[in-house]
């Protein structure tokens, strides 16, 4: 698979939540594997650079919550106008 059409398609995904709507929440952050799991903030390569070509124009936020979808993947991330 290549990484840089999957992650323009996970960005183009975002693109369109965000233009129907004031803020997208993505949850879980791990990757499909977790394989970060012992690191404390075990985030998918995806996560940083989404946030960084989106924070040009929204708002973006990783906020710890309670829920624990996997272990560790407690994070989402907020992404809004």
């Amino acid at each position: 698979m290549d990484f840089y059409k999957t992650k323009e398609n996970y960005k183009n995904s975002i693109l369109e939540m965000l233009r129907v709507s004031k803020e997208v929440r993505l949850f879980p952050l791990v990757d499909i594997q977790n394989s970060k799991v012992l690191e404390e903030k075990n985030f998918s390569p995806f996560v940083y650079k989404i946030i960084e070509e989106l924070s040009k124009d929204f708002k973006c936020e990783i906020i710890k919550t309670d829920f624990e979808f996997q272990v560790k993947a407690n994070y989402y991330l907020k992404i809004f106008k």
